[in-house]
């Protein structure tokens, strides 16, 4: 699809590294885990694991027409619909993606093929020396006792809350990720100069008060939130 990598960014040298460093046993752990015997493209080793930390990818999760049932329909399906997924990063746009999309189909003569615009949430990644990820690199590593694999794999979203730059004008974008809305302020906060900070700035900045350091909650144990997002 043309123009679909053209905004996705540069990794920085750092987080390059971080993955020239990690263990090429996820190449195996991989092909084991799909059961497949190569990657698209035939890539492998460093290009592989390049790939699959900083560039975006195109999913089929489905694709339904014509009749699946019992028995035997001889018919031909008039209909034909998929669900497709898209995992973008750093700098790409859903709704940019989405119109990349309509452009591509219509194109290659396919204009008749009708899209709807399900549901979005931007990508957010945390550079490895960055101050805070040094942070919760160093205190996951004395909990578990060896180095961390990084980067990390990509997750869900609303990543981009707490891997935004806190701003001084309130940005709605910012605190409108999917189980998440803004706060409202409390007597404390209305008494001090207003910073336009959406939940994830205000969890992160609590986290590093927390008498320097961080609160490390055990994988198995349920975790537990400040009391304005367990509304």
């Amino acid at each position: 699809m043309q123009g679909f990598h053209d905004a996705v960014r540069e990794p920085s040298a750092r987080a390059r590294e971080a993955v020239a460093e990690q263990s090429s046993s996820i190449e195996d752990e991989l092909r084991e885990f799909f059961g497949v015997e190569e990657f698209i493209d035939g890539l492998t080793g460093l290009a592989l694991r390049e790939r699959l930390t900083f560039s975006p990818t195109c999913n089929i999760c489905g694709i339904h027409t014509g009749y699946g049932g019992p028995g035997i329909k001889t018919v031909l399906p008039a209909h034909a619909s998929a669900w497709m997924d898209f995992r973008l990063v750093p700098d790409q746009r859903p709704a940019e993606v989405f119109d990349l999309i309509r452009s591509h189909l219509d194109a290659r003569g396919f204009s008749d093929v009708s899209l709807t615009f399900l549901a979005s949430a931007e990508p957010a990644a945390t550079a490895p020396e960055d101050a805070f990820a040094s942070r919760v690199i160093g205190v996951a590593e004395r909990v578990i006792g060896k180095p961390l694999d990084l980067p990390a794999r990509a997750g869900e979203p609303p990543g981009r809350c707490f891997a935004a730059t806190p701003c001084r004008a309130p940005r709605p974008e910012r605190a409108g990720q999917p189980g998440l809305r803004r706060l409202g302020r409390t007597r404390a906060e209305r008494a001090r100069p207003r910073r336009g900070l959406c939940a994830g700035d205000r969890v992160h900045d609590r986290s590093l008060r927390r008498a320097g350091g961080l609160t490390v909650v055990p994988t198995r144990s349920k975790p537990t939130y400040p009391a304005e997002l367990r509304r």
